[in-house]
């Protein structure tokens, strides 16, 4: 997909800034998607590792220092520079995940917790605020659909996405 937001071409930026990655024209480059958990390679993760022990010591290096870089758009940086056999992770598909994020409108939300009952959705992301901007009873669908799937019962799923709104607050 194409860079579309200011906060993720910001991190691509950071990303491509650590790792010395030269792109000619931003506006043509293409990365993943940015839904969440995104599989990729086992050697592309470490070999990505690798370079950024090399560069900076260290992963917490790397964060703990000036540049705002993400997982996400490191990888993508990387895959834009590497072996061209890396590019198929940059091909247009139809998303399998669902990630509900608090930046998200209730329109948004409520789209796609729909797309949750989609039997082609492989991954989702919840996010604690964003489960708490819905209404009571798109809140009860999703802990339902996620006990449905046999993923996780209601009280779990409130449990934990407890524990998480704590750890944020």
């Amino acid at each position: 997909m194409s860079v579309i937001s200011e906060f993720h071409e910001s991190w691509l930026l950071q990303s491509l800034d650590a790792l010395d990655v030269s792109v000619p024209d931003l506006g043509q480059a293409r990365t993943t998607t940015f839904s969440t958990p995104f599989p990729v390679r086992r050697q592309l993760v470490l070999s990505l590792l690798d370079e950024i022990n090399e560069r900076y010591g260290s992963v917490q290096s790397l964060f703990a220092s000036r540049r705002r870089p993400s997982e996400f758009m490191l990888l993508n940086a990387y895959c834009l520079r590497s072996d061209p056999q890396l590019r198929p992770w940059f091909e247009e598909a139809p998303s399998t995940s669902v990630g509900l994020w608090p930046t998200y409108d209730s329109s948004k939300l409520e789209q796609h917790v729909q797309r949750m009952n989609d039997p082609g959705i492989l991954s989702l992301g919840l996010h604690d605020r964003a489960i708490s901007k819905l209404p009571d009873h798109l809140q009860e669908r999703i802990f339902a659909i996620l006990s449905d799937r046999g993923i996780s019962d209601r009280e779990s799923t409130k449990r934990v996405l407890g524990s998480t709104a704590a750890l944020s607050s």
